[in-house]
C-alpha cells in the first residue's frame, strides 16, 4: 500500500508543480492575444497627432499652391481668349506629348506609386494643386515667351535630339531663355521638383526601403529622368530648375543609402 501511494505521490507531483505554470501560461496567452489591441490603443492618440501636424505642414504650401494656380489659370484663360486654335504655339503639342511620354515613364516605373500620390495620400490635394501649377506654368509660359525656332511639330530626328541636347531648340518653357525672370518659372520648377521627389519617395515606401525591391524600379528613374533632362535643355540651360535638381539628386541619394539590403543574393 505505501509503495501504491509513494507512486501515485510521485506521478501527481508533476501535475501539482505544473499546475500553476498552466494557469501563468494562460495568462501569458490571453495578455499576448490582447497585447496588440493595447498597442493599437497606446499609438492610437499619435497617429492622430501625426495626423494634425501633417495636415498643419500641409497646410500652407497647399493654400499658397491655391492661389498661385486660381491667378495663373485666370491670366492664362485671358490670355487665351484672342487666340484661335491654329494661332496656338507649335510647342503646344510639343509638350502635351513630352508630358505623356514622362506619365507613361511614371507609370512604368511604378503604377501604385503614381497613382496613390493623386488619390490616396494625405496629401493628394497638395499634390494635384502642384501639378496643376506645372501644367498652367508651362501654358502661361509658352505665350509669354514664345519659343524663336519651331513654327511646326517636327518629326524625331537626330538633328532634333541634337538641337534639344545642346539647348539650340528650347521646348521647355521653364527652361527656356527669358522664362529665368518669370514667376512662373521659379513656381513651375519648384513643383516639378516636389512632384518628382514625392514620387521617389513613395517607390521607396512602397519597396519597404528594402534595396532588394527598388534597385530596378530607381534604376529606371535615374535613368529616364537623366535623358528628359537632357532632351528637355535642362543641363544646357541656367534657370533655378538646376539647384532643385541638385538638392533632389542629394535628397534621392540620402535615401537610397537608407535602404537595407534583405537578401545576400544578387540585387539585379
Amino acid at each position: 500500500v505505501t509503495a501504491i501511494a509513494s507512486a501515485a505521490a510521485i506521478f501527481e507531483m508533476p501535475q501539482k508543480a505544473f499546475r500553476g505554470l498552466d494557469a501563468f501560461d494562460d495568462a501569458q496567452m490571453a495578455v499576448s492575444w490582447t497585447e496588440p489591441r493595447r498597442v493599437r490603443k497606446a499609438f492610437r492618440g499619435f497617429d492622430g497627432e501625426e495626423d494634425v501636424v501633417l495636415s498643419v505642414a500641409a497646410g500652407l504650401p497647399l493654400f499658397v499652391c491655391t492661389i498661385a494656380d486660381v491667378f495663373i489659370a485666370l491670366d492664362l484663360v485671358v490670355r487665351l481668349l484672342p487666340f484661335r486654335m491654329g494661332d496656338l504655339p507649335a510647342d503646344f503639342l510639343a509638350e502635351g506629348i513630352y508630358l505623356i511620354v514622362t506619365t507613361a515613364i511614371a507609370c512604368a516605373i511604378d503604377f501604385k506609386a503614381l497613382l496613390g500620390m493623386f488619390l490616396h495620400s494625405r496629401v493628394h490635394a497638395l499634390n494635384c494643386a502642384a501639378g496643376t501649377g506645372v501644367i498652367c506654368s508651362v501654358l502661361k509660359l509658352s505665350i509669354l515667351n514664345k519659343v524663336q525656332n519651331y513654327d511646326s511639330l517636327r518629326l524625331p530626328s537626330m538633328a532634333l535630339a541634337f538641337d534639344l541636347v545642346s539647348g539650340e531648340l528650347q521646348l521647355n518653357p521653364l527652361l527656356r531663355k527669358g522664362s529665368e525672370w518669370h514667376f512662373e518659372s521659379v513656381y513651375g520648377s519648384a513643383c516639378c521638383a516636389y512632384l518628382a521627389t514625392y514620387f521617389a519617395m513613395s517607390v521607396l515606401y512602397n519597396g519597404e526601403f528594402c534595396i532588394d525591391k527598388v534597385a530596378k524600379k530607381m534604376m529606371l528613374y535615374v535613368i529616364s529622368g537623366i535623358a528628359l533632362g537632357m532632351f528637355s535643355g535642362l543641363f544646357a540651360a541656367q534657370s533655378s530648375m538646376g539647384w532643385l535638381l541638385v538638392a533632389h539628386a542629394l535628397l534621392l541619394a540620402w535615401a537610397v543609402t537608407q535602404c537595407r539590403k534583405q537578401d545576400k543574393g544578387k540585387i539585379f
